[in-house]
């Protein structure tokens, strides 16, 4: 997994792609997540959220033991 600060925006297509997630999984752990960033982008089907917010997220589980 490549760090998500490396680009600025994240698609959810391209969030799963790099954790290695389904789309399904990725709806019922991560996006419903009290702590997952809001998107900073919303245009019909694109959402684009910032790297350093996702990569903030996926420190935050892995310091609290998961999802």
């Amino acid at each position: 997994m490549i760090s998500f600060k490396s680009k600025y925006s994240w698609s959810i297509e391209e969030i799963c792609k790099n954790v290695g997630f389904s789309r399904q999984t990725f709806e019922a752990h991560w996006r419903n997540h009290k702590w997952f960033p809001k998107p900073y982008f919303k245009s019909g089907n694109l959402v684009l959220y910032r790297g350093t917010k996702i990569e903030e997220f996926v420190e935050k589980i892995e310091k609290h033991g998961g999802v």
